[in-house]
């Protein structure tokens, strides 16, 4: 499967797993500076965070879309139980009357759907690996909000809110290998960038890659 939107190419490879996309981009200044004919290009391997159902649809890989749904239902049942919205509309009375267990139990509430939103903000949408000739290979990782979507493709709907980086530079790369290690009673596959003189392992796909088909 593939699609191009302004001269980036997206590719899915595996139709067994088709969180898995890769996407090449034309390095279009970095062309115009060496010849016309030169294909300078960088590649990103993108692994979002979910994992195929029927009929094309798919939900998150690591199964924390109940503890969403739990989470959100529980605030709405406490606000509910404890007819918090009366709390609110009466909030001047409550407050110049001291402090009592209504305005304990909204700040309570409060705190929680602080928590709550916190949680689901910090959801792994996807990591990424992107390769840079010459310099280094670049891991990145995006969270965000995700919530259902009937118009898209896989009818969710992806809101990235941050990103962390960590680069590699080319001089500090020893080799790449691909690990294989025992998690629980399951076993995961890493992707492994050894660096020189002992100075550590940076995984790459370390939190949504734990299929071979995939690393490979």
């Amino acid at each position: 499967m593939q699609s191009v939107n302004d001269a980036v190419l997206i590719t899915r490879p595996q139709t067994n797993h088709p969180n898995l996309e890769i996407i090449t981009t034309p390095l279009n200044s970095l062309n115009s500076r060496l010849n016309d004919s030169t294909t300078a290009q960088h590649v990103e391997f993108r692994v979002y965070n979910e994992s195929n159902v029927n009929k094309g649809q798919r939900q998150r890989y690591d199964g924390r879309s109940l503890i969403d749904l739990l989470v959100i239902s529980a605030l709405m049942w406490s606000a509910w139980s404890y007819q918090l919205w009366d709390v609110v509309k009466g909030f001047p009375a409550h407050y110049r009357s001291g402090w009592n267990v209504e305005l304990t139990l909204l700040l309570a509430w409060i705190a929680s759907c602080v928590l709550g939103v916190r949680y689901i903000c910090n959801t792994i949408l996807y990591e990424s690996l992107t390769p840079l000739p010459g310099l280094g290979v670049q891991i990145a990782l995006t969270r965000g909000v995700r919530f259902p979507w009937p118009l898209t493709t896989n009818r969710n709907f992806l809101l990235p809110i941050s990103t962390s980086y960590s680069f590699v530079p080319l001089s500090e790369i020893s080799t790449v290998i691909l690990n294989q290690a025992l998690h629980g009673f399951s076993v995961r596959y890493y992707l492994s960038i050894v660096k020189k003189d002992g100075q550590g392992v940076i995984v790459g796909f370390n939190t949504e890659v734990k299929d071979i088909d995939i690393s490979v």
